[in-house]
């Protein structure tokens, strides 16, 4: 991982800002009511009379989709898992057949998938247009949606096989939500859910937690610092740089968003302005050992060799745990 761990911890900026960025995932952003059809092993549902439930949305097709036939049933063992704690999947039908097929067809065809959860058709794609293809390009239309209690989108999966792992993910995501009650969520509650993402490898899906955290309370340094830290990991080091910039004003004794600057500087190749920043983070801290190491890399890429190893060599002994992210 390199510089970019140097300082990152596990660890927005405006709410929706049309889908923040266009093509971001849309979570921490309201999940749009829906207008479906011909509901199946269900009266129909909608997502006001659901509120306190944590629900997952599958648009699904057939019937040749290889990308459904697996997921249905898989979908199926979360409905089994955790229904009765307070989960309800639904799956959505989007006609891409030659021959549309009856409300019926559609109940049988994902009966035989595996599928004993409710089930509807999207008529013209609409509340799939709307959840989804209206913000930008998309390579997937069989997208699912978690969305918690309070009606805010938690996560999404952008379609294709919801594979054993994706399924195993969506496990822990909802007992998380259901063992919190989450709702429409605190600041806290969506920074904590933003931690939870980065360790489960979701960065982007972090990113619009972090958002709506900020959101929240634009004046919490930690949210700042772990929205730079997650744009960084996702190459984004540019924009990095104005979150870690705001932690600072926030919090202008704390070592670590001047040293995570530091990393951001180090990935653009500006090893000046890093070693400026990984100082000022030894000024707060003279012991804060990633920024003694951010210091000796930036000293070695200014050519300052012997300064760089004795830099390198004390943040080692104070963080042994360091020197394999360096690649030491």
């Amino acid at each position: 991982m390199g510089v970019r761990a140097s300082c990152a911890g596990l660890a927005g900026l405006l709410l929706w800002a049309a889908h923040a960025l266009a093509g971001e995932l849309p979570v921490g952003l309201p999940a749009p009511a829906w207008e479906a059809q011909d509901w199946v092993r269900s009266q129909p549902l909608s997502l006001e009379g659901l509120r306190g439930k944590v629900v997952l949305l599958r648009w699904w097709t057939g019937p040749g989709c290889r990308f459904c036939a697996p997921s249905l049933p898989r979908l199926e063992e979360l409905h089994q898992s955790y229904g009765g704690r307070g989960l309800v999947v639904i799956g959505f039908y989007h006609e891409k057949a030659d021959e549309p097929l009856s409300g019926a067809a559609v109940g049988r065809l994902a009966r035989r998938l595996g599928a004993g959860f409710p089930v509807a058709r999207d008529p013209d794609w609409g509340t799939l247009k709307r959840y989804w293809l209206d913000s930008g390009p998309r390579p997937w239309t069989s997208v699912s949606f978690l969305i918690d209690g309070g009606g805010t989108i938690r996560d999404v999966h952008p379609g294709g096989e919801i594979t054993r792992e994706d399924a195993a993910r969506l496990g822990r995501q909802t007992a998380w939500l259901l063992e919190r009650r989450a709702g429409a969520g605190t600041a806290r509650d969506w920074l904590d859910w933003a931690v939870f993402l980065l360790e489960e490898g979701r960065k982007e899906a972090a990113l619009g937690a972090l958002r709506r955290s900020l959101t929240l309370d634009p004046n919490s340094p930690l949210a700042w610092s772990n929205h730079g830290t997650t744009l960084l990991n996702l190459g984004r080091a540019e924009d990095a740089l104005q979150s870690y910039s705001r932690a600072i004003e926030l919090a202008p004794q704390d070592p670590y968003p001047r040293c995570s600057r530091a990393s951001a500087f180090l990935e653009l190749s500006r090893p000046e302005e890093a070693l400026r920043s990984a100082e000022a983070a030894l000024a707060a801290d003279p012991s804060f050992a990633p920024a003694l190491a951010n210091m000796g890399l930036a000293l070695e890429r200014l050519g300052r060799e012997e300064e760089a190893r004795a830099s390198l060599e004390r943040a080692f002994r104070l963080d042994p745990s360091l020197k394999p992210r360096f690649g030491r």
